[in-house]
């Protein structure tokens, strides 16, 4: 499957890159060297990933199609995250991937 443009909204980073009580998701991608100090940096790791790696359908729960694609995201010091698993939403009328959140199984590598 071609791959469209993908959409990142910088909200959806700054979220990530926040430590939350429940559900947190900043310590683990803090292994890869990501830190809410430079945000842009998990931009162009998620970016990547999704360049590299294969859409997967993940099935349509009324907003449209939804895929994922999961693989190793390059972190900013040399060090990486295994089995980095990026939701999208896909919007086929403009050939766009809205970046849903990201799934971490594993730490650093």
């Amino acid at each position: 499957m071609a791959k469209g443009q993908l959409r990142i909204e910088p909200s959806k980073i700054i979220y990530l890159l926040t430590y939350r009580k429940v559900g947190d998701k900043s310590k683990a991608i803090a292994q890869g060297g990501f830190a809410i100090t430079n945000p842009e940096a998990l931009r162009v790791g998620i970016e990547r990933l999704f360049w590299q790696g294969e859409l997967v359908p993940d099935g349509d729960d009324g907003y449209g199609p939804k895929y994922k694609i999961t693989g190793t995201m390059q972190g900013t010091l040399g060090e990486s995250l295994d089995d980095v698993t990026l939701a999208l939403l896909h919007r086929p009328e403009v050939g766009i991937y809205d970046f849903i959140t990201l799934f971490l199984k594993s730490g650093r590598k």
